[in-house]
Order: C-alpha cells, then structure tokens, then sequence
C-alpha cells in the first residue's frame, strides 16, 4: 500500500466518523429543540419556603408571556391569599390595558391547588377548558422586596405556554436585583428580550383609591411582620 493510498483512507475514515457524530449532534439539539416548545422547564425545590410569608399585594415589575411579542399592559397588580383549608392558593390580578383612552382598570382571578403540602411553593391549576396542566412555581423570593414566579401550561398542543412575572412590594426595584431576577428567569426557557418592564406609573386615579392601595400594602407587611414576630418568640420559648 502506497503512502498516497494510506492517507486518501484515511482522510475517508476521519470524514465518516466526523459526518456520524455530526448527525448524532443535529439530533441532540433537535430533540432539545423539540422538548423546549413543548415541555415545560424543571424548577427545583425552594428550601423552607414560607408560604404565609408571600401572600399579600404585589406590583408586576417585569412581565413575559410567550405568547405576546409586545407588553399590552400597565398598572398590573397581584394579591395572593390562602383558602380557609390553606389548599388552594388564590390569585387577584388588576391591570389596564396600555391603548386604552378611558383607561379603566380590569381585573381577574385564578385558583390553583396545593397537590404536595411539602412543596408548597408548587401550585396546579385545572379546568375543563385547559388541555393539560398549568404549572405554577415560586422559584425565588426574600418576601418582603421582590419574587420571581413561573408560569407553564403542558398542554396537547404542539408549544407549551409559559409566562413569568418579577413582582415587587414597591411599584420599582433596584437595578441589581431586576437583574438577578431577569437571569434567573432566563434559566427556565423565558426569552429575556421579551420580559418587559410594566410601567406603574399614574395607576391611582384619586385619592381615596390611593389611600386604599396604601392601606392593602400596609397592612400586608404589618401582618407578615406580627407572623415573624411570633415565630421568633415561639423559637425563644
């Protein structure tokens, strides 16, 4: 065998073994492709997450739905509470739509299930008109400034839903702590250039409707505050 001959075999080798991974590769990333439009992102375990500690009022600071290519929405507000069995999480949600000449509030409400006591940062919502399961996690917060929750629908439909909200007990948070949430939620599938911010601006029309969102924000922290309080005495005891 010619040195000539040697290297042409060679060289076809190399090409075969290289084309045959390669193939192998464009499958692995259109399989991951494929589970990224339809499954929904894995989220972990919050360690000692304090679910009293979360509820109450909170502004929408940044906003992602996967189905918008545009934020629609202003003034969006949440208010979580507890069902008198503490198994059902509820939701309150006010907003106004940002083309809207008369400005008017809107509202809505959701309900989700506690299906693991164990993992109450976890929540599923159901209805007869939901194809699948919609998925709700807290992935993280410190109660009383900000949290980050997540949103996905597994669903018979070819793409998944997902969305995700930073809340903040204040209409605006610092920049580094925008950030940090922004790239936590980059880590579960949410396209950071379309998690926009929601202006919360010239959301109070008088001052009767002012005093009352004061009042709600007050009066969330005053409660979690006297729960903290107790929690401490009892440890001490």
């Amino acid at each position: 065998m010619t040195l000539s001959t040697l290297i042409v075999l060679t060289f076809s080798v190399v090409v075969l073994v290289f084309a045959d991974h390669h193939g192998d590769d464009e499958t692995d990333l259109s399989t991951s492709s494929r589970e990224q439009e339809t499954l929904c992102p894995e989220v972990r375990q919050l360690p000692e997450f304090n679910i009293f500690s979360m509820l109450g009022s909170w502004y929408v600071i940044q906003y992602y739905s996967s189905s918008e290519e545009a934020l629609t929405y202003h003034c969006m507000r949440v208010d979580f509470r507890l069902s008198s069995g503490n198994m059902d999480m509820k939701m309150h949600l006010t907003y106004r739509y940002a083309d809207d000449p008369n400005d008017e509030v809107q509202d809505g409400n959701m309900t989700w299930q506690i299906p693991d006591p164990r993992r109450p940062e976890h929540w599923r919502h159901t209805e007869d008109h939901y194809k699948g399961v919609y998925n709700t996690d807290v992935v993280d917060t410190d109660y009383d400034n900000w949290l980050l929750l997540l949103h996905c629908s597994d669903t018979d439909s070819s793409k998944k839903f997902l969305s995700t909200f930073i809340l903040g007990r204040q209409p605006q948070l610092d920049v580094m702590t925008t950030n940090y949430l922004r790239d936590k939620a980059g880590q579960f599938q949410v396209d950071l250039e379309y998690l926009f911010p929601v202006n919360q601006t010239r959301c109070v029309e008088n001052k009767e409707d002012s005093g009352k969102a004061a009042r709600t924000v007050e009066h969330t922290l005053t409660v979690r505050n006297k729960k903290k309080s107790k929690r401490s005495r009892e440890r001490i005891g």
